[in-house]
């Protein structure tokens, strides 16, 4: 751990980033990391409902769910959000997280092939997959935007079928500026589609399972989740997050 640190610059005081002396980390009060919702770190109800997800970030910021048929299932340190059905399963924030640049890291698991959100705030401030057709598409919606602000209609690989390290990074564009990676890998088609995003455009996460009545609910499993208010262009500190992530929710 401490090669890796050392290697990465950790607490080596790196001003490459231009805000802060700290590099982007999984760590609790990391400047950059907004919110955390860390594997198996929530408070089970009814022996398998989840009720809330405790911020492990340092900013406080959990996830609760305060409406019993709402809440999400908790299998073995997994969350599932409408696996059989539609249930409106979601956890909400008790504040919202406001994104320019950013970088979202997430394990997930999906259980059907539909056009359904992720994370947002609202209909029109939402992160999400599309399924069914070649090829997928991932898509970011943003208000007072023509169309999808970041639509890649055409990524290079499909949303996997089994358990996966999903991530995308916005940077501060507007044009050729949206990654996303499956696995560690980029599944981004820049010669295919748009991707091209102004992080003038704010992203707000509010709520997570759903994007608020846009498409269907999320429909699978969401095992750990990381935001940074900042785009992490450097590969190797991004793959050692990511393998982090991996490692702990059996990716």
């Amino acid at each position: 751990l401490l090669l890796w640190r050392i290697m990465l610059g950790l607490g080596n005081s790196i001003t490459s980033f231009g805000v802060s002396e700290e590099l982007p980390a999984l760590e609790t009060g990391n400047p950059f990391l907004k919110l955390w919702l860390k594997f198996d770190d929530q408070t089970i109800v009814d022996t398998d409902k989840v009720s809330s997800w405790a911020d492990s970030s340092g900013n406080n910021n959990n996830a609760v769910q305060t409406t019993a048929s709402r809440r999400p299932i908790y299998s073995s340190g997994n969350v599932q959000f409408n696996v059989s059905a539609d249930n409106d399963h979601r956890l909400d924030l008790t504040s919202d997280i406001d994104l320019g640049q950013f970088t979202i890291i997430a394990s997930l698991e999906i259980a059907s092939i539909e056009s359904m959100g992720i994370i947002g705030s609202a209909s029109d401030n939402c992160l999400r997959i599309h399924q069914g057709a070649d090829p997928d598409r991932v898509s970011l919606l943003l208000p007072d935007t023509v169309a999808e602000d970041a639509d890649m209609v055409n990524l290079t690989s499909n949303v996997p079928t089994v358990k996966f390290i999903f991530t995308m990074t916005r940077g501060e564009g507007p044009d050729d500026n949206v990654i996303v990676r499956f696995d560690g890998s980029d599944v981004t088609d820049t010669n295919g589609a748009r991707n091209d995003s102004d992080p003038a455009s704010t992203f707000t996460v509010n709520d997570i399972g759903t994007a608020s009545g846009n498409f269907l609910n999320f429909r699978g499993e969401i095992n750990e989740l990381a935001i940074f208010n900042t785009a992490i262009t450097d590969t190797t500190l991004l793959a050692s997050i990511e393998n982090e992530i991996s490692t702990r929710t059996g990716v």
